[in-house]
């Protein structure tokens, strides 16, 4: 049976080191290489998908590196040499604080905390819950701290 091979090569991929990543693409690759074994094809692959659960709460995914900062300088660069220096600052306020773009497309000024004593960092107020913001999770009110040392 086509889940349960899946299933043992799961396992022997899991003691050999492989990431939870490597080991969904195997999957979906199976799966869209043979179609007939979708989801929407009715065959759901338990086993496989069940493997993948225990897989995920044994090593849970790592997050991917972020891009080399010498990138971001070539990106900031880039954007001031077209004119776009606005963008590049909102890039790089992306790339230190870990915004997605909608998020930083919806600051206001008044979403910026100034520091209480000299020397203190910066800090952005996200989703501010008086203007009835909330994250994709639904949080509200998040702060982040702007005070990479790079």
């Amino acid at each position: 049976e086509i889940d349960a091979a899946l299933v043992e090569y799961l396992d022997m991929m899991f003691l050999e080191g492989f990431t939870i990543e490597e080991a969904n693409k195997t999957v979906a690759a199976w799966v869209w290489h043979h179609p007939d074994h979708s989801k929407k094809a009715g065959h759901k692959l338990l086993r496989t998908h069940k493997a993948l659960q225990g897989w995920m709460k044994l090593a849970p995914p790592t997050t991917r590196p972020p891009m080399p900062l010498v990138f971001l300088m070539l990106i900031l660069d880039s954007l001031c040499r077209i004119g776009a220096a606005d963008t590049g600052l909102a890039v790089l306020l992306m790339f230190f604080a870990y915004l997605r773009p909608g998020e930083a497309t919806r600051l206001y000024e008044s979403d910026i905390v100034r520091p209480a004593f000299q020397g203190q960092p910066f800090a952005i107020n996200l989703h501010p819950s008086e203007k009835g913001l909330s994250s994709k999770v639904n949080v509200s009110d998040e702060s982040i701290l702007l005070d990479s040392k790079e």
